[in-house]
């Protein structure tokens, strides 16, 4: 080994060290955080304890009426592991699923070809959104994971896991639109059969649970479904006005219906607004990825599904991610090195749209700073310079 590939490695040591005590730190940071937190997961863990003791899960956490499960019943099939733990325990092993969920979409993305440097860099960016993301225990991180893992188009690819993807992905309703890209390989005859199945299993199992209880099934389900009807589609008015129209939500959604409706006495206009934004946006992104490759393609429609969303908060964000990746990637490496102006301009877009969504926060601007920019939504322009960056490079 010669003096230059000796100097090589030791800086190859030395960055690893650094890496592995950064991540070190974090991870206590994220774990002492999960511990004091992790509000929405006592949520779900508390509904879905109450559903497995024949309870009424949709009940609200405390005084505190915006606190309560707003999910389709069935889906709470899917947090009965969590019963099984004591809240303390089951904070920490929510804290392994979300950071195994940010490290399979790190490997997603690099077998799709994006650079070591790229990942590290833009995941280092990230890291106020993957903190407010655990801090609260969202499951957006894990449906990113399972997303990708499930949608990719392989010859070996199961229907039931598309199935499955399908299915979770209802959870939030608009993120749905995810799926307009590929929508005619998605819905074949096999993956809504699959999506049959799935739907009919789900039901199973809560019938077996309304069984163990001593409950009717017919007054179960009709209490169970009146329940979550309530919640999800009536829930608007206790999140708060802050919640609804204030700068936490960050989406384009929120940023017009400030404007047409800022006391938020009209929830009603939430969807159709957001389905508009969908359509044009949509539009757009179809006719400017059409020769993009696969999952380059599909990272604008993951993107789009939060942006839109009405309840864009900052944990949505996360499925700006693979999009973010491909902008920076893209940018710096899809033209030779003698344009070098044009990879230039296209990167510092992409780094800015992506500082905009991840770095101007209360921690690095100041809350008043931070809450004026959120206000003109900060967070859904910043995607939107990554996704210009990526559909000009």
């Amino acid at each position: 080994m010669n003096q230059k590939q000796l100097k090589y490695r030791k800086r190859k040591v030395f960055l690893a060290l650094v890496l592995c005590l950064l991540l070190g730190f974090a991870f206590r940071k994220l774990y002492l955080t999960s511990q004091v937190w992790s509000s929405d997961l006592e949520v779900f863990w508390r509904a879905a304890t109450a559903f497995w003791n024949g309870r009424d899960p949709y009940l609200p956490l405390g005084e505190e009426k915006g606190f309560v499960f707003k999910y389709h019943p069935t889906l709470l099939v899917f947090f009965l592991p969590l019963t099984l733990m004591t809240l303390s325990v089951c904070k920490a092993v929510w804290l392994g699923v979300e950071v195994l969920s940010i490290a399979y979409c790190f490997k997603w993305l690099k077998r799709s070809g994006i650079s070591i440097p790229t990942l590290v860099l833009v995941t280092g960016l990230f890291w106020f959104l993957w903190f407010e993301h655990i801090k609260y225990g969202q499951i957006m991180a894990p449906l990113l994971a399972f997303t990708l893992y499930a949608g990719t188009p392989t010859k070996q690819r199961a229907a039931w896991k598309v199935s499955f993807m399908i299915y979770l992905l209802s959870s939030k309703v608009f993120t749905l639109f995810a799926l307009l890209g590929n929508l005619r390989k998605l819905l074949t005859r096999e993956i809504l059969l699959g999506l049959v199945a799935v739907t009919f299993g789900l039901h199973l199992v809560v019938s077996i649970i309304f069984a163990k209880n001593g409950i009717h099934l017919g007054t179960g389900f009709h209490t169970l479904y009146q329940s979550w009807i309530d919640n999800a589609f009536h829930n608007a008015r206790d999140l708060g006005l802050g919640n609804v129209r204030g700068a936490v939500n960050h989406g384009f959604t929120a940023l017009v219906l400030r404007n047409l409706d800022p006391q938020g006495v009209h929830p009603e206009w939430d969807a159709p607004v957001a389905i508009a934004l969908l359509t044009v946006l949509g539009a757009l992104w179809w006719r400017v990825s059409r020769q993009f490759r696969f999952e380059r393609k599909w990272s604008g429609w993951l993107a789009l599904s939060a942006v839109c969303h009405p309840l864009a908060w900052s944990h949505s964000f996360v499925f700006v991610y693979p999009m973010a990746c491909y902008s920076v990637h893209c940018a710096f490496h899809s033209f030779p090195r003698e344009r070098y102006a044009k990879r230039a301009v296209l990167t510092l877009i992409s780094l800015l749209g992506i500082a905009m969504m991840g770095l101007w926060v209360p921690q690095t601007v100041g809350l008043d700073r931070a809450i004026t920019l959120e206000l003109l939504g900060l967070k859904a322009w910043g995607a939107f310079l990554c996704a210009v960056a990526l559909a000009l490079a």
